[in-house]
């Protein structure tokens, strides 16, 4: 994730050209907005490496925001029809990611929440449902996270 976005000092939150490559932008999009120095994309010097540009978030008007928003959304996958939904929040998404990333998935109660059977309601032997199976292993690999700690 660190290589998508950049914690400016003054400027806050920006995405590199990589974070926008995989929000979904085409590089000839980026590259033509770069050459014109658009307003609509507020390119900046990177302040550790001058060759790269920063796209710093908070400088971006309403339009670009929201596009992002929706990008970031739909990059993780978001299912959510209320308004509420977080999902395309780029300040929860950049404070959330670097520890999503060291949460290692617990294979082994993976393994034993899909085997795991149990009597149905009819009397015979049943198995979790995928979603349950997906939540649980979720859960082991969290409590495992913590754990370490």
């Amino acid at each position: 994730m660190q290589d998508y976005f950049f914690q400016h000092k003054e400027l806050g939150i920006c995405l590199t050209y990589k974070g926008l490559v995989w929000l979904g932008y085409s590089e000839n999009t980026l590259k033509s907005a770069m050459q014109r120095e658009s307003n609509s994309w507020p390119f900046i010097v990177h302040p550790e490496d001058k060759r790269a540009r920063l796209l710093p978030y908070e400088e971006c008007n309403a339009s670009r925001k929201a596009d992002i928003t929706g990008r970031l959304a739909k990059r993780m996958n978001c299912q959510h029809t209320d308004e509420a939904c977080e999902c395309g929040n780029i300040y929860n998404h950049t404070s959330i990611a670097p520890i999503k990333e060291q949460i290692v998935k617990d294979l082994a109660a993976h393994d034993f929440y899909l085997g795991y059977q149990f009597i149905g309601k009819n009397g015979h032997p049943d198995t979790l449902p995928t979603e349950k199976v997906k939540h649980y292993t979720n859960e082991a690999s969290l409590l495992n996270f913590f754990g370490k700690s």
